[in-house]
């Protein structure tokens, strides 16, 4: 309740009390809320985090701020009291106008963009709103700022970004896509492409945005679900090579490489094309190429293998015939025909060696071994295989090795005596008068390697210094006259030349022309401290030595009647009984009805050849004819005919032509029936 009392005075004397009472409690409910909401409001006034002006309509006096204003502009309570936004230099005369114009046609404005300064004179940017409210019936302006300076500063810098990324994008010489991929398994819609994109299928980049590229018929649907990983999962593809279209319905080959990313919640595939057409085209044109040369040197080695065949087949016979005719009673005249028979055919024979040996080596098939061997004799062989050959011509052969040279090492020894073969033999070809000497040092020495220095000097007529560097050339020699001078393919050198360097080594020339020559080179072999290696050089030897083969029963299959003859005259001359057929059906028919201690198996016959007669012995044949010994007789002499007779199931190998003391060492070999009748050398 409120009430007034009001004091009635009769002169000095107060006479009566007049009191009004009324109820006043909405009056006080309105206040209490009319408290409550302006508490409420200056909370929110205060604690709001835009920072909020209340200022005057007409005269632009700021009424009140709160603390987000003093942060945001530094102006307190104290410096804007009685003061206007235009006083302050907040904003300018021109633009406080503007902004009040607008408010009393539309009563508020929402979200607008402007620039303010600060108290220190910096300009900031704001999104700001106002509306029009009336405060004890004045009306005034309630503005709320947000400072978005940093988000100004970073849109530009993510503007300018952009402008780079699409530049560089746009102007790429490598055809990028960018597709948002689909939740449902369909191929992602392409949102972007770049320059390079459009020129490489030849499309518009107006008709690429919203559609995919199997839609587009860039590429089949099947390949791109091929490539798809699937929801939204991330992948990396790199260089995927796929078959793709142009627009123009042009096939092309490309290579795909993509990354899948997340952005806003939403995957997206970045795929960049790179057109291969051409390089396939030259890599298709390069296999064609190689698959031409492969066939032309399948072809070259076959022909090569098939003239080896035709030749050594006669040259069989003729070597043999020559061998049988040295030992019946000759002339001197006959004596002098028959060496030059057996020096022609010898020739003839190293010429076919040679061209077997730089096909092979050509061709890469030539596989050193490591095994070991006595290296003192391999010299040692060398010379005295060589000797007979310098004393007929007035040369003198020596070889010297050093004391310091292990007498066992391991490598290939076959290839070394082919190697001093060739450069020995050469330097004895050339040489007229004074020597030829072969010496072996130790080079190096190091753990379980040693390295040997291999030279061969001569007092032949040398090389001219212009010439040095082709006489390792196939088919060349140091003169053009030499081959008709001379004799011999120009390839001697050349296989000696690339067989150090595919053992590691180097061959070195040193010549005077009209003095002599020296060849040097090195080759690192295993050492060994190993006591009871075999000695190859008296294997050779022994190899040469004539046996005695009486009591062995041979089946031979061979379907040259000339070799034949040579063959039975050879074993029969040594007391072997022999049986002779001409294909593979009779040597299975004979051994059928008889039982031999060896079979002597030509590899080419009619009706059946040595292979599948082979073949039938040891798989369908009962022991003990299944297990009897075949020693194979081929003219074919190309890399893996050995390991192929091996492997078909026969015991050993023997070449065409053969020498009559290697074919019976051979089967005295097999047999176990050898008896020895001459000395080792």
């Amino acid at each position: 309740m409120e009430q007034k009392a009001v004091m009635i005075r009769d002169g000095d004397w107060v006479s009566e009390f007049q009191c009004t009472v009324r109820d006043i409690t909405e009056r006080k409910t309105m206040e209490s809320a009319l408290v409550h909401s302006n508490n409420k409001f200056q909370n929110i006034f205060n604690s709001s985090p835009f920072a909020i002006a209340l200022i005057q309509l007409e005269n632009g006096i700021i009424q009140d701020i709160n603390d987000e204003f003093t942060s945001m502009f530094g102006f307190t309570k104290d410096d804007v009291k009685g003061q206007s936004t235009v006083d302050l230099a907040i904003l300018t005369e021109d633009e406080r106008t503007k902004m009040v114009d607008y408010v009393k046609t539309h009563g508020s404005t929402k979200n607008r963009e402007h620039s303010y300064r600060t108290k220190s004179g910096a300009i900031i940017t704001c999104i700001y709103s106002n509306i029009l409210i009336e405060v004890d019936g004045v009306p005034n302006i309630l503005v709320m700022f947000s400072n978005i300076t940093e988000l100004k500063r970073l849109e530009g810098a993510l503007a300018e970004s952009n402008k780079k990324f699409l530049t560089i994008f746009s102007s790429s010489l490598q055809a990028v896509s960018v597709c948002e991929n689909s939740t449902d398994g369909k191929p992602g819609i392409l949102t972007e492409v770049n320059t390079a994109f459009c020129e490489l299928f030849k499309i518009k980049k107006s008709e690429t945005i919203g559609r995919s590229l199997p839609e587009l018929g860039l590429i089949a649907e099947t390949d791109m679900r091929g490539m798809s990983s699937g929801g939204t999962a991330k992948k990396i593809v790199v260089n995927h090579e796929i078959t793709m279209a142009r627009k123009t319905g042009e096939k092309i080959t490309c290579l795909i490489s993509f990354n899948e990313v997340e952005l806003s919640g939403k995957s997206y595939r970045i795929t960049l094309f790179n057109d291969i057409t051409e390089r396939k085209k030259l890599e298709n044109e390069l296999v064609y190429a190689k698959n031409k040369a492969e066939e032309s040197t399948r072809t070259k080695e076959l022909f090569v293998a098939n003239m080896s065949h035709e030749i050594r087949t006669p040259m069989t016979g003729i070597i043999g015939l020559s061998e049988l005719l040295g030992q019946t009673q000759l002339n001197s005249e006959q004596q002098e025909y028959l060496d030059g028979i057996r020096h022609s055919s010898e020739s003839l024979l190293t010429i076919i060696n040679e061209i077997l040996d730089i096909s092979k080596i050509n061709a890469g098939k030539i596989i050193f071994e490591k095994i070991p061997f006595n290296i003192h004799s391999i010299i040692k062989h060398v010379a005295f295989t060589l000797e007979p050959r310098a004393k007929a011509k007035g040369v003198t052969f020596k070889f010297t090795i050093d004391k310091s040279v292990p007498e066992k090492v391991v490598g290939d020894s076959v290839r070394l005596s082919q190697i001093l073969w060739n450069l020995a033999g050469n330097a004895l070809k050339f040489t007229e008068q004074g020597f030829v000497e072969v010496t072996l040092k130790k080079q190096s020495e190091e753990n379980d390697k040693v390295r040997l220095l291999f030279a061969i000097k001569d007092t032949g007529i040398g090389i001219d210094n212009n010439r040095i560097s082709d006489i390792f050339e196939e088919f060349t020699q140091a003169e053009t006259t030499t081959s008709r001078k001379y004799g011999g393919t120009g390839l001697g050198l050349t296989i000696a030349n690339k067989l150090v360097e595919m053992q590691g080594g180097k061959i070195t020339v040193e010549s005077i022309p009209g003095a002599g020559s020296t060849f040097t080179f090195s080759l690192e072999y295993g050492n060994t401290s190993q006591a009871n290696l075999p000695d190859i050089t008296n294997e050779k030897l022994l190899s040469e030595s004539p046996v005695d083969l009486a009591g062995i029963s041979i089946l031979l299959a061979e379907d040259n009647k000339v070799n034949q003859g040579v063959c039975r005259k050879i074993l029969t001359g040594r007391g072997a009984k022999v049986d002779i057929v001409d294909d593979g059906k009779k040597v299975i028919e004979n051994l059928n009805a008889n039982m031999y201690d060896i079979i002597l198996m030509d590899i080419q016959m009619p009706e059946m050849d040595g292979y599948e007669a082979t073949n039938f012995i040891r798989s369908k044949m009962q022991l003990p004819k299944s297990g009897i010994p075949i020693l194979a007789l081929t003219a074919f002499a190309m890399e893996g005919e050995n390991e192929k007779c091996l492997n078909a199931g026969m015991n050993g190998y023997v070449s065409k032509p053969f020498k009559s003391s290697e074919l019976c060492a051979k089967i005295v070999q097999f047999t176990g029936k050898k008896k020895q009748t001459a000395p080792i050398i």
